[in-house]
């Protein structure tokens, strides 16, 4: 090179060395002294060939050469895999490339090269580069290729997702569904502005029916696997299933899946731990009295009442009633069998249900499709007469009008009055759907007479009655401790095993059995009656009625005590003591 200097000479003999369009420029005094120059990072300083590290001192006579470098720094891959093995993330780092640039420096005897850096940045591996560092990591699955050359041209620090699992399908837990309210009791809403509320009926029972479904589950589905980007398996978690069990008095379907009641009763449900369990409770226990702080009750299966029936309430059921103390004022009604172990006063007491109203009503319907059958004779007879259809209009209304004044026909109206207080008086589900309809019928034709087609309404009393007829009664029973100014009816056998009874009326499809007084009032049986004192010594009017086939029996019989047998009466015109009363083989009546 050319050390010789355009500048001009340095006085006094100075050494000196600088940097002129890139190249490096000497002057000094021919015999010294000789200037010093010293490398730095990024430029490679050659004198007469040699590479100088260190500090070298420079003539203008020497082949000197100054030449640039480039420095290149590696950048980093970095494969990060999920915890669940589902998601690989490429975390790049550019390579930097860094180019030097020989500064210009001012002449100075010591010369230190100084160097300007520029930076650039590249993307750290090619496409091939990235994969094989897929593959030393062991993925498989889910390589997005299109992300790789993404990646593989990528010049800055970056985090791409690069793989991704093949998730599982996560599968379905059981699924319960229970079918019933799970409160014991409902508060009944009243309505701003009724104008007929009943504050006794408070309250509404969440029961069941024999057959009714409880609960149904859905049970689990399986989900299906998937694959990590390992290639490894990944199973879905296992779906959460429910066991449903049966307590008393229900059962479970054959699928296991359906729970159902096997009898009447309150249904209740416990679940914890993935299991449900189902029972229905055939007792109410009712702890205390039945007043208008209890409210009604009104309740499918046994009912045990520990305390006291006070005035006006009402209980019904589908079962059987149980009573620990009195019942006083008060309606109970019992499909099944009424157990009083206290005193019953001025109260209603029937058991059997829709089976005591029927052997109540029927024999009511009989009378009233007899009188209604002549009835409709009698008008024909006169519809056909010329001579009376001359003198009158003989229309139906003005017949029945007509012979509802003769003795014989005017019960009619008074005998539907009977039928349909019987109805009110009975609770609603024990009354056959049927009579209700016949009961509106009638009293179109007999009060208001319209729609008056006796035929038809003979008809459907007939066929009410023959459904009536077949209908199983089962016989239910009421017992009691004693009894004042009430009504007991029971489709079974009534006991009354206390002090006895006082102005009562009991009605029994089976036998009745007083342990002592009966006095004033009547008995209705079909079986065998046993008294322990009828009537008293006043004279009060005390009747017993029962099947021809049955006897009654009493150990001592007042004056005035009437029996009757069938169609054959008896009346006590003395005192007697421990007599039998039943028809002999001629169907006489006899007593001994």
């Amino acid at each position: 090179m050319d050390n010789v200097s355009t500048f001009p000479q340095p006085e006094n003999g100075s050494a000196l060395a600088w940097v002129e369009k890139g190249e490096l420029k000497v002057a000094h005094p021919e015999e010294g002294p000789f200037p010093v120059v010293a490398p730095c990072q990024g430029i490679e300083l050659m004198v007469n060939g040699n590479i100088c590290r260190i500090p070298t001192t420079v003539k203008k006579d020497d082949q000197i050469q100054l030449k640039t470098l480039t420095e290149t720094r590696p950048g980093k891959l970095k494969v990060k895999i999920s915890r669940n093995e589902m998601q690989a993330v490429l975390s790049l780092k550019p390579k930097t490339e860094i180019k030097y640039e020989i500064e210009e420096t001012p002449a100075s005897t010591y010369l230190k090269l100084k160097v300007e850096e520029n930076y650039f940045k590249l993307p750290p591996a090619t496409f091939e580069e990235i994969l094989n560092k897929l593959a030393a990591h062991g993925i498989k699955t889910g390589i997005n290729r299109q992300t790789c050359f993404q990646a593989a041209k990528c010049a800055e620090e970056k985090e791409f997702i690069i793989a991704q699992g093949i998730p599982c399908e996560p599968g379905k837990d059981a699924q319960l569904e229970i079918l019933f309210n799970q409160y014991e009791k409902v508060k009944v809403a009243f309505e701003e502005g009724e104008t007929k509320v009943d504050f006794r009926q408070r309250f509404i029972y969440n029961c069941v029916e024999k057959g009714a479904i409880l609960a149904k589950k859905t049970p689990p589905v399986e989900g299906k696997p998937g694959v990590s980007v390992l290639g490894k398996p990944v199973n879905p978690p296992v779906p959460r299933d429910i066991k449903l069990l049966a307590g008393k008095n229900v059962k479970l379907d054959e699928t296991g899946n359906i729970i159902y009641a096997v009898e009447n009763g309150l249904p209740k449900a416990r679940i914890s731990n993935n299991k449900a369990f189902i029972e229905v409770v055939k007792v109410l226990v009712q702890n205390g009295d039945v007043d208008v702080t209890s409210g009604n009750i009104n309740f499918k299966g046994d009912i045990l009442i520990l305390g006291n029936i006070l005035d006006a309430m009402t209980v019904k059921t589908t079962g059987n009633i149980e009573i620990t103390k009195n019942v006083t004022y008060a309606n109970v009604f019992a499909a099944g069998s009424i157990t009083v172990r206290g005193n019953v006063i001025s109260s209603s007491l029937i058991s059997g249900g829709r089976g005591n109203f029927i052997l109540k009503i029927i024999p009511k319907l009989r009378i009233f499709y007899n009188l209604v059958s002549q009835l409709e004779k009698y008008i024909l007879q006169v519809q056909r007469n010329p001579a009376f259809q001359e003198n009158i209009n003989a229309s139906p209304t003005i017949l029945i009008r007509f012979f509802l004044q003769d003795t014989k026909f005017k019960i009619i109206p008074n005998l539907l009055k009977d039928i349909k207080m019987m109805v009110n008086k009975t609770p609603e589900e024990f009354v056959p759907d049927d009579l209700f309809s016949l009961i509106k019928q009638a009293e179109k034709a007999f009060f208001v007479f319209e729609d008056t087609n006796l035929n038809e309404i003979k008809n459907n009393t007939i066929n009410l009655l023959e459904n009536l007829a077949v209908q199983i009664i089962a016989e239910e029973n009421i017992e009691v401790n004693y009894a004042l100014n009430s009504d007991l009816r029971a489709t079974g056998t009534v006991k009354v095993i206390g002090p006895g009874c006082f102005n009562t009326k009991i009605s029994a499809g089976g036998a009745v059995e007083i342990t002592k007084v009966f006095r004033g009032g009547e008995i209705w049986a079909k079986g065998n009656v046993k008294v322990g004192e009828s009537g008293s010594a006043s004279g009060v009017k005390t009747k017993i009625v029962t099947e021809a086939n049955s006897s009654v029996f009493i150990e001592k019989a007042w004056e005035n005590t009437e029996v009757q047998l069938g169609h054959q009466l008896y009346r006590f015109l003395k005192n007697e003591e421990k007599v039998k009363v039943k028809l002999d083989e001629k169907g006489n009546i006899t007593c001994y």
